[in-house]
């Protein structure tokens, strides 16, 4: 590689004076090879030097491919303001060219970053963009790399079955066009989707076929990947020392400083895992490490999750108060992105995967009020309750009470009701298949009914931030014991 570089330098050094656009794509492969090796802070200095060349050159095709490559880099190195600069960019450009396929890819790598930002809202509606797209121009191999992205997406809220259906549909896709490390990376998530629906040993066998795919390609990266996925299914499943086995060949492959996110990601494995083996001062060290990482990372849901771990091992170590503290900074976390989230049943479902840190914060308070009894605690934990209650519920009778019909775009009242319209069709014909035993039949049926679901999801979202009336669904108004004890008579108790 070294001899290729040379080749590369010499060559973009002998164009450099009469064709800056000719030196910059000799200099790119140099980069590439860079970032194939994994040298991404050199690597993405490099692209940098090949824009300013395509920049200068005018050509236009290559400025867009190479800033998608740098937003890419940019986002895998934790620079998110960055990688969206880059991505924004990219994707004017290639509407600026006219390229549907290059506009495609830049949706699907601006989604991608809304995505790790927990903005799921505006993530679907940008990945449902690119896949019409892909799907008008045939574009197979990138159609299946949306899917996947979009059944990653349904896994981050909650929505298991949804996120298994396309998945399972991605993964035929990669393997259809033999796209090996993309079927890795289905495998990999689609591991984690069988894990949380219980089944332990299909979820290690999926993420060992691309642990083994990954170590067949060179692919580190991917390899710790993979190798993070099984420690942290072997966990959950109650074997933490064969998680701290797996973790510590993570830490033998992996560049903390080249791949920043994975090593979050093993800090805040490696947490959890020492907690569930009694090592607590390992445990906290590495746990206040992940909450840090993620919160400069801007994670919303990998913060909330690695406070919610770290306030367990606080409360473990008898620090009550500290990790109180830690559970309403977690809660925080989940209610802005909840925020984000389109639609009532998706909304209902995120919150849904987040119910234990709300009961875990109750705990914490009511154990606290066990130990000072006039501070209030037992109140603030009646709070914590009825505002987990309200998230849900209030949220849903107030949307019945100011339809969604009555928003001012006419125009978006009538995709609405198409959209509602198609998915009555589609779970009509779901319906009339049932019976006929039919598998592939019903597998594409329920594909588009979801796929419709999801589009009427979307713009409902939409809708809802035209309506004025339906704002206040983002905060519904919740009671508290004094008020609600206020309103009892007096011979009544709150129980």
């Amino acid at each position: 590689m070294a001899a290729a570089g040379a080749r590369f330098a010499a060559a973009r050094d002998l164009l450099a004076e009469g064709d800056p656009a000719a030196a910059a794509s000799a200099g790119y492969h140099l980069c590439m090879s860079s970032l194939r090796a994994g040298e991404l802070a050199s690597g993405v200095a490099c692209v940098e030097e090949s824009i300013a060349g395509f920049r200068a050159g005018g050509a236009l095709d290559d400025l867009a491919a190479a800033l998608a490559t740098a937003g890419r880099a940019y986002d895998v190195l934790a620079e998110p303001d960055r990688a969206f600069a880059a991505y924004e960019e990219a994707l004017a450009l290639a509407r600026r060219v006219g390229s549907a396929d290059l506009e495609a890819k830049g949706l699907n790598n601006l989604a991608a970053l809304h995505s790790g930002l927990g903005e799921v809202e505006r993530a679907l509606a940008l990945y449902e963009e690119a896949l019409a797209i892909f799907r008008r121009s045939g574009n197979r191999l990138w159609e299946v790399r949306v899917l996947h992205n979009l059944g990653t997406n349904y896994l981050m809220l909650g929505d298991l079955h949804r996120a298994r259906l396309l998945l399972e549909e991605a993964l035929a896709g990669r393997i259809e066009t033999g796209n090996r490390d993309g079927e890795a990376i289905t495998r990999n998530v689609l591991g984690r989707v069988i894990q949380l629906a219980g089944d332990r040993a299909t979820a290690l066998l999926r993420q060992r076929e691309a642990l083994a795919i990954w170590l067949q390609e060179g692919s580190v990266p991917g390899q710790v990947r993979a190798l993070l996925a099984i420690a942290r299914t072997e966990r959950e499943s109650g074997d933490a020392a064969a998680a701290l086995s797996t973790l510590a060949e993570v830490e033998r492959v992996l560049d903390p400083a080249e791949h920043p996110r994975e090593a979050t990601l093993l800090r805040a494995e490696r947490g959890q895992a020492r907690l569930a083996t009694g090592d607590l001062p390992g445990a906290l060290a590495d746990l206040a490490a992940a909450v840090e990482r993620r919160a400069a990372e801007r994670d919303p849901w990998g913060e909330a999750e690695a406070l919610a771990a770290l306030a367990a091992a606080l409360r473990r170590d008898g620090r009550l108060a500290e990790a109180e503290k830690r559970l309403a900074a977690s809660v925080e976390r989940i209610e802005a992105a909840r925020l984000r989230v389109p639609g009532s049943e998706l909304r209902a479902t995120f919150l849904g995967r987040w119910r234990e840190v709300y009961e875990e914060w109750i705990d914490v308070l009511m154990a606290l009020h066990a130990g000072d009894p006039a501070a209030g605690f037992d109140r603030r934990a009646f709070a914590v309750a009825e505002r987990a209650r309200a998230r849900s519920l209030a949220a849903l009778l107030a949307e019945a009470e100011a339809p969604l019909e009555e928003a001012v775009d006419p125009e978006l009242r009538e995709r609405r009701l198409a959209l509602r319209r198609r998915v009555a069709a589609k779970a009509e014909r779901l319906a009339g298949l049932v019976d006929g035993g039919d598998e592939a039949a019903m597998a594409d049926a329920e594909r588009e009914l979801y796929e419709t679901v999801a589009a009427l999801e979307i713009l409902d979202a939409e809708v809802r931030g035209m309506e004025p009336r339906l704002a206040e669904l983002e905060a519904p108004p919740t009671a508290d014991a004094a008020d609600l004890a206020g309103r009892l008579a007096a011979d009544e108790l709150l129980v």
